[in-house]
């Protein structure tokens, strides 16, 4: 063989081959005892932190315990009687007596103070019970008023609403039964009801509306009402407003005050110095701490019954708008009369208010009724009246204030032509001016 053919035998060794089975036994083994040792140590663990949690680190809890009624503190007079009789007349029992005694001085007797706190519970149901016997009768001259008016929904279909308040009878004119009625429960109405204490109905008419107050006069026919029906009825009986302040004084809201009929509230008069400036008039507001609804209508009454304001939430103030508020009614009680009897308001077209003293003697302002603001198109802007003037006289009517303004344009009628007397300011002094002036209609 030459050198060139000449090799070596190459010799392969191959791998053992892998017995599958056995290996899957190993594995399978070492899951097993991986889970054992982990099931182990979790409940070691858990155990240990149990053991430590009940003995190092428990929490000091007490044990809450009702204590229950104690028969031997409930002592009845016999005991106390027959204790008396038992005690030993010797100078010692005397001396334990004596001081249990000024023990018993010391301490306040539980049931007299248990009889007192419940006689004056006692006492303050009966002042709320003839509060509300004081509200059942001044409700007597209130009457449920309900009006229907035409609306239409988002889809321009027509149905009715219905606007709900409580009346005030005013007077029988032989010929109607005349309601005082917040003008907004009626306002655009195409029927207005009257409920009566005997269940019935009857169609009301608006008679006069007064937009300064916001009150109408609605009447209903005699006809439409029983003599029964009538003793049930009573007018309303009017108080004051002014002369002593109302302020702090209790008072009763009867009608709506809720916007609810019927309903009741009680309270005190929190304020009785407002004054709401309205057309050629000043009116007393009073404000009341009794919460109501933002829709209420009806009346303040006093102790006595006697109706002193009629409530409006016109002049409610900002913030506290559910708190009753009402029109003094000594300043209404003009208004109410003449709407009453089918007549019409003078109207001016001013706004004003006192001259105070003080007034008088650091400015030199005349005595009158002072003229903060004038109507625009009001009769008073048309014969050439102007803010800051002080009206003197209104023909020959003196006016020395603001309330004799008032009283002044309550005498007169619309159409009436009259001559009004004021001192404007010219160069730090005041000179006397007249206008002739034809009075229009408050509308």
């Amino acid at each position: 063989m030459s050198e060139g053919n000449q090799g070596f035998i190459k010799e392969r060794i191959k791998d053992k081959p892998i017995n599958k089975k056995k290996y899957m036994i190993r594995a399978g083994l070492a899951v097993l005892l991986g889970v054992l040792f982990g099931l182990v140590s979790a409940i070691s663990y858990t155990a240990g932190v149990y053991h430590l949690e009940n003995t190092v680190y428990q929490p000091d809890v007490r044990q809450v315990v009702i204590p229950s009624d104690d028969k031997s503190q409930e002592v009845s007079a016999p005991d106390i009687a027959a204790g008396t009789e038992e005690k030993d007349n010797s100078s010692t029992a005397v001396t334990v007596m004596t001081v249990e005694e000024e023990k018993r001085e010391e301490v306040p007797d539980e049931s007299r103070v248990s009889r007192e706190s419940h006689n004056e519970l006692e006492q303050i149901e009966a002042e709320y019970s003839s509060m509300y016997d004081v509200a059942q009768a001044a409700a007597k001259c209130m009457l449920p008023v309900y009006a229907v008016s035409p609306d239409n929904d988002w889809f321009t279909d027509t149905y009715e609403s219905e606007k709900r308040g409580s009346g005030l009878v005013i007077a029988d004119n032989r010929r109607e039964l005349l309601i005082l009625i917040d003008r907004s429960v009626i306002a655009d109405a195409s029927e207005i009801r009257v409920t009566l204490p005997d269940g019935t109905s009857p169609v009301a008419k608006e008679k006069k509306y007064d937009p300064n107050i916001g009150l109408s006069i609605i009447g209903i026919e005699l006809d439409d009402i029983s003599e029964s029906t009538m003793d049930d009825i009573t007018t309303v009986d009017f108080g004051s407003s002014k002369g002593d302040t109302l302020t702090g004084k209790n008072v009763i809201a009867v009608g709506s005050p809720l916007g609810v009929s019927d309903s009741v509230s009680y309270g005190i008069v929190t304020s009785s110095s407002k004054l709401l400036q309205k057309k050629d008039a000043d009116l007393q507001i009073l404000t009341t701490n009794i919460y109501g609804s933002s829709n209420a209508t009806g009346i303040l009454v006093n102790l006595k019954g006697q109706t002193v304001g009629i409530i409006t939430q016109d002049a409610a103030e900002t913030g506290v708008k559910n708190l009753i508020s009402a029109y003094g009614i000594s300043d209404i009680k003009e208004s109410i009369e003449r709407m009453a009897n089918g007549q019409d308001r003078a109207y001016l077209g001013i706004y004003g208010t006192d001259v105070t003293p003080e007034a008088m003697v650091s400015f030199s302002i005349p005595q009158g009724a002072y003229v903060t603001g004038i109507e625009a198109d009001s009769p008073a802007m048309e014969c050439g009246m102007q803010s800051g003037d002080v009206i003197t006289m209104i023909g020959t009517n003196e006016i020395r204030s603001f309330s004799d303004f008032e009283s002044a344009m309550e005498r007169c009628q619309p159409g009436d032509e009259t001559v009004i007397t004021v001192e404007r300011a010219s160069r730090r002094e005041y000179t006397e001016m007249t206008f002739e002036v034809k009075l229009g209609t408050l509308n």
